[in-house]
């Protein structure tokens, strides 16, 4: 039973930490580095890039039995920054019109702090129902 629990963690764990690590990331920076939003905002996606890139290569890995060349680990590398920066563009970016009923609304969301844009899309991704 144990082992289940602990199986059951660790995926949820895996499945969490890009979102926890690129918000959490960004508001460290910010906080106790005093950071522009923006230069913490890159640092939170090159930390969650860095992440995304260790799980790829250990799927490679697992699948293959190889760490790579250096050409496949650069690919890796592009493509976990890539998903990255589509999602951070993404989640600042689109506002859907199901979550804004007023003018004033949309407007003020646009002129919020980016990092905190950022995980408010964050969690409206995570739970649909909002």
């Amino acid at each position: 039973m144990s082992k289940i629990l602990y199986n059951l963690l660790k995926i949820i764990l895996l499945i969490f930490l890009p979102f926890l690590l690129l918000v959490r990331g960004s508001v460290y920076l910010h906080d106790h580095y005093a950071y522009m939003p923006w230069i913490s905002l890159l640092g939170g996606m090159l930390m969650t890039g860095l992440i995304l890139f260790i799980y790829l290569t250990s799927l490679y890995g697992n699948f293959t039995g190889r760490f790579g060349a250096s050409n496949v680990l650069i690919r890796r590398s592009i493509l976990s920054l890539f998903l990255v920066v589509a999602y951070c563009a993404y989640g600042l970016i689109y506002v859907s019109n199901h979550n804004i009923q007023k003018e004033e609304v949309l407007k003020e969301f646009t002129q919020l702090h980016p990092i905190l844009r950022l995980g408010v899309s964050t969690v409206v991704f995570i739970k649909t129902g909002l």
